[in-house]
């Protein structure tokens, strides 16, 4: 019986939370959509939409959130998901994302060494992360 009731709890969860991403609208009256890795039709597109991490998802469209990266590079596009203004953390440092141009950051330790930076593309808005830890 709890079984039964866990398991309906977790799909009117899901219908709701599905519910409410898809009605929330970002800073600039665009309507932020759920981003799933999987496909949405069966036909081909001419360039495959690379998935983003969690933590970038969540950070769309809400400047000042912070994100973790573990792994770079990687190219978010603005129109799916706008980072302007977000902290995004790779190693020991992290950047602003800028709503145009780019940002660099180093951060030397005793040890190690992490280059990090985020370009943002000026035809697109499109922001590519890329670095570097020795």
């Amino acid at each position: 019986m709890v079984g039964g009731r866990r398991a309906a709890l977790t799909v009117v969860l899901s219908i709701v939370g599905a519910v409410s991403c898809a009605s929330a609208t970002g800073d600039h009256g665009q309507a932020l959509a759920p981003i799933s890795s999987e496909a949405r039709s069966a036909q081909p597109t001419s360039a495959p939409q690379q998935a983003l991490p969690e933590s970038l998802r969540a950070a769309c469209g809400h400047p000042g959130a912070q994100a973790v990266l573990t792994a770079v590079p990687i190219t978010a596009p603005k129109a799916q998901c706008d980072l302007t203004g977000v902290v995004v953390l790779y190693g020991s440092t992290g950047v602003t994302v800028p709503s145009e141009g780019g940002v660099e950051a180093d951060a030397d330790g005793i040890s190690s060494s992490v280059e990090f930076g985020a370009n943002v593309d000026p035809a697109t808005g499109d922001v590519t992360f890329s670095g570097s830890q020795s």
